[in-house]
């Protein structure tokens, strides 16, 4: 607070304006003051606010990429588990395939064989007849 000087009261005449402006002159000069370390304090409060809002965010956007490469790797785990049912459910297909064309193969020659017997019963059909 400023120093009031008791002869600058007295000079004036009116030393009740005189201790008023001596007061206000304090009191602006303590509220300059209080608003100038406000202001400071505001600002570092808001620059720590910045970075502790910072930290946060980091830590949940790290927390978010690690589940998602969590799940993408357990995604990859389970699409290579259902790729190797996938080709062994492949492989079961061309394997029957082959054991259908093979009996088709031998079904011809067992139709064959057969229009051959037919052809042959009836040609001895045709000698009994005769």
């Amino acid at each position: 607070m400023p120093d009031i000087d008791n002869n600058d009261l007295m000079d004036n005449g009116s030393g009740n304006d005189n201790i008023l402006l001596a007061i206000l002159g304090a009191l602006a000069a303590t509220a300059i003051g209080s608003a100038i370390t406000g202001t400071i304090s505001y600002f570092r409060g808001k620059n720590k606010g910045y970075k502790e809002g910072f930290i946060v965010a980091s830590e949940i956007y790290e927390k978010k990429l690690q589940k998602q490469t969590e799940d993408f790797l357990s995604a990859k785990k389970s699409y290579e588990a259902d790729r190797l049912e996938y080709d062994e459910l492949l492989n079961e297909y061309e394997e029957y395939i082959k054991q259908l064309e093979e009996l088709l193969a031998q079904g011809e020659k067992v139709g064959e064989i057969v229009d051959f017997l037919k052809a042959k019963q009836s040609e001895l059909d045709n000698l009994r007849d005769a």
